[in-house]
């Protein structure tokens, strides 16, 4: 629509260093917004240090991310930062909309920041793709009835009015 080229960026909700694609297509990691190192030497699983954030600062963070870095550290661009050759993502659990699209765990968790402060423990379970289980442990002196319909609503807003919503009370969810 716009007619020009679409760049490709990393970033996270954490405030993991940036890494943005350049004129020729390759990754470069953004050293002035922090560093990757791997955490184990035969994992592409990597730790961060943000040079971003400042409430609470990232030093060697296990993000859950992994990344290929390059062995070549030059680009014809020009730019000499580190070169990532893929990045592979993040080892996380997901819920499924009804069409098949993935919901990360930290999406799902959004869904309940709107919610009053009435819940001690919450668990999204998926057995069908056009069904969630929602298991609620509520204080039963602040929990009200209508917080069902709140939730039920974030869910259907996510996951789309093709899916099932099912919200049940319990004692207890264990860790």
């Amino acid at each position: 629509v716009f007619r020009c080229k679409v760049y490709d960026q990393y970033a996270s909700s954490e405030g993991a260093p940036f890494v943005t694609e350049c004129k020729n297509q390759v990754l470069h990691i953004e050293l002035a917004s922090g560093v990757f190192e791997h955490f184990e030497a035969d994992s592409n699983e990597v730790l961060v240090t943000s040079f971003t954030s400042y409430g609470t600062p990232l030093i060697r963070y296990r993000i859950g991310d992994a990344m290929k870095m390059s062995d070549c550290q030059r680009c014809d661009c020009g730019m000499a930062s580190p070169v990532v050759e893929e990045i592979q993502g993040r080892k996380t659990d997901y819920l499924y909309k009804p069409d098949g699209a993935k919901i990360s765990g930290a999406n799902v968790s959004n869904l309940f920041k709107n919610m009053p402060n009435a819940l001690i423990r919450a668990q999204a379970i998926q057995d069908k793709f056009d069904q969630i289980k929602i298991k609620l442990q509520i204080d039963e002196s602040l929990y009200k009835k209508e917080y069902d319909e709140l939730l039920r609503d974030e869910f259907l807003h996510k996951f789309g009015p093709e899916a099932s919503i099912i919200i049940e009370h319990v004692d207890d969810i264990p860790r």
